[in-house]
């Protein structure tokens, strides 16, 4: 997909931008009834032109996977994204990807599993919130042929606010309406609590997310909360016949992977495990600026890399190159994420 950059010489306005639509949101909600307008102000990806129809199908077992594309632009890199290593280190990873030095192309993208009738998404995207070139879910499900009212279940794998913005659209009406929203109880408790907002402000993000992932989640929570159902998972939890949450902690507060199933065939949600999918498994031991816990991150990325090499399991990284699927091998240094092909 052809999508809009975000250029060094840009950042400091990126960022700016981020801040001035979660303010937007923000000041919308707050005075009430005038939501819509201040919220449309914000973009959304869903009314932009884009290369191919955004979604990829396929089968695994009895159960029909759909990867939704959400969009990608270019973001800054090793300031964001591997916050311990020099812009040397960094440089040289991103070479071997033949990415760019200074920056990294960040991808969002969702799954819906569908089986027996039923249709369980897996986030929801950051919807209108992060501008044009994101918030292009709903169009991705639309051409897949599937009627948002349809999906009975959305599981949020954390808090941060470009997972779950989709769940309202731009008049912030519940995009999903009949379905049950599963959120991890400790992780809807963090987010709906001041403390999220302490350490927001005090982490190393830039002042623009950390208005994002303050503000978003103060508009859209009270729209969701009545459909939204806490479950403690601390280990494991069977939400469905082979779907599985299984805690991940480092990134978020208490983030959640999703483990599928089905005929002996597996494949990991791994959510944001590996920001950059190919750089995060060469790489294991970066962390972003955007990790709650940094050594728990790693921890958690590490023993879910090495389950997934061991076991075959196949690995969707949310923020990987569209349709973002592909396989974990061991090397001699750590591991490699080898792209699955693509098949028409």
């Amino acid at each position: 997909m052809t999508q809009p950059t975000i250029p060094n010489p840009g950042r400091r306005a990126f960022f700016k931008q981020l801040g001035r639509g979660a303010a937007a949101t923000t000041a919308a909600v707050t005075l009430g009834g005038s939501a819509g307008p201040a919220l449309a102000a914000t973009g959304g990806g869903d009314t932009v032109s884009i290369n191919g129809a955004g979604f990829y199908r396929f089968a695994l077992g009895r159960k029909t996977i759909t990867v939704l594309a959400d969009g990608n632009a270019l973001f800054p890199g090793q300031e964001l994204f591997a916050v311990d290593a020099s812009p040397e280190e960094f440089a040289e990873v991103q070479g071997r990807f033949l990415q760019p030095a200074g920056n990294a192309e960040i991808a969002m993208n969702t799954l819906l599993i569908e089986e027996d009738g039923r249709k369980i998404l897996i986030d929801a995207g950051p919807g209108h919130f992060l501008g044009d070139s994101f918030g292009r879910q709903a169009l991705a499900l639309r051409n897949a042929g599937v009627d948002p009212a349809e999906i009975d279940t959305v599981i949020i794998t954390h808090g941060h606010a470009d997972h779950f913005g989709g769940l309202v659209d731009k008049d912030m009406n519940l995009r999903f309406p009949k379905a049950r929203i599963i959120w991890n109880e400790r992780e809807w408790a963090y987010w709906s609590s001041e403390r999220s907002v302490t350490d927001v402000r005090a982490s190393a993000q830039p002042e623009g997310f950390k208005d994002f992932f303050i503000n978003v989640p103060k508009a859209v929570l009270p729209v969701a909360a009545p459909n939204v159902d806490r479950l403690d998972v601390r280990s494991e939890h069977e939400v469905a016949p082979g779907v599985l949450l299984l805690a991940a902690p480092g990134h978020s507060f208490a983030s959640m992977v999703v483990l599928i199933e089905s005929e002996g065939k597996q494949l990991l949600y791994a959510s944001d495990t590996t920001l950059l999918v190919k750089q995060n498994t060469v790489a294991p031991e970066w962390v972003s600026a955007f990790e709650y816990d940094g050594p728990s991150l790693i921890d958690t990325r590490k023993r879910l890399l090495d389950r997934a090499a061991a076991d075959g399991i196949a690995w969707f990284g949310y923020h990987a190159h569209f349709p973002a699927l592909g396989g974990i091998r061991r090397t001699g240094s750590g591991f490699e994420f080898v792209e699955t092909p693509w098949r028409w």
